[in-house]
């Protein structure tokens, strides 16, 4: 798992997706966030375990449990001038 400061409360989650092997043109390699830099798309989840899956607290779990993405997904969305 991967922690950043532009991502502060989200650190607990595991983001994957694809990745430009080199930092893009322009941007220093030692930049403190180049690794979220060098995305080419963010994906993040936590995982869970089947009790909570088929439990009546799967969806108050999964709100709180991705609530804080909210401001990083809002963040991306205004870079590409979409709603959210």
């Amino acid at each position: 798992m991967e922690t950043c400061h532009a991502r502060q409360g989200v650190g607990r989650f595991e983001f994957w997706g694809e990745q430009l092997s080199r930092p893009p043109r322009g941007y220093d390699p030692q930049h403190e966030l180049i690794d979220d830099l060098k995305r080419k798309n963010f994906a993040a989840g936590e995982a869970f375990d089947d009790a909570l899956a088929c439990s009546s607290e799967l969806l108050p779990s999964i709100v709180a449990t991705f609530r804080p993405l909210a401001p990083m997904i809002d963040y991306l969305c205004a870079a590409l001038d979409l709603e959210f």
